[in-house]
């Protein structure tokens, strides 16, 4: 309260000061006027030095004073834009680096997500050297498969390798390897197998225990994950 009291009092008495530098000194023939430049020299500086000669003429040359002012003015104008212009820039430039910030995080690709994936091979019927009678379509979801597959019935246990091809003797583009453990009377195979940077469509799942020929079946990739048995 007391110092915006004090302020009040000082512009007050600035005006006061100002007011009668306006009127006090008339010089109508502009004598001794040092001119524009050394005004608006005046207008730009600090406080001038105490025995600097042409604050002491302005100060004392109504006309001059008024010169002053009105640079003084525009100097002040100035100075605001640009202290408004800097602090748009600084906030445009925090405002980028926060969406910077924001899209690399959006655009950081997150670690694939495991799935756990089920696939029932029991309708496969395994003739040694001789084509399958049936070709049953399966499907399988996208995503970094952690895949449970039921073998087809007489399956062994074992080493097993799995891979998924574009079309039959292509170079596969996912495999994996796992054991095959028997309980009940189902083989059952677990082996992870990583689909996550393939499109959706028509692939065709390959398997085989150690040292045997290969199986291949139809299967298709989607994005929805295939429901294990209840």
């Amino acid at each position: 309260m007391a110092d915006e009291e004090g302020r009040r009092g000082f512009e007050k008495a600035k005006e006061i000061v100002q007011e009668a530098i306006l009127r006090g000194f008339p010089n109508p023939e502009r004598r001794g006027c040092p001119g524009a430049a050394v005004l608006k020299r005046l207008a730009s500086s600090g406080l001038p030095a105490e025995k600097d000669p042409d604050w002491d003429h302005v100060t004392h040359c109504s006309s001059c004073y008024a010169e002053f002012l009105d640079y003084r003015k525009q100097v002040r104008t100035a100075q605001h834009r640009a202290r408004r212009n800097r602090l748009i820039t600084a906030t445009l430039v925090a405002a980028a680096a926060v969406v910077v910030v924001f899209w690399i995080f959006l655009a950081r690709p997150s670690p694939p997500r495991e799935i756990s994936a089920y696939l029932d091979l029991t309708p496969v019927v395994i003739l040694r050297g001789e084509e399958q009678p049936t070709r049953p379509n399966f499907t399988l979801p996208i995503g970094d498969l952690k895949l449970s597959i039921r073998l087809p019935v007489g399956s062994e246990e074992g080493g097993y390798q799995v891979e998924l091809l574009r079309e039959p003797g292509s170079a596969p583009v996912a495999q994996g390897s796992g054991q095959a453990h028997l309980a009940k009377g189902i083989t059952t195979l677990r082996v992870n197998l990583n689909t996550a940077a393939l499109q959706p469509g028509r692939y065709y799942f390959g398997f085989r225990s150690d040292n045997l020929d290969w199986t291949v079946v139809p299967c298709d990739l989607k994005t929805k994950t295939p429901a294990a048995p209840k």
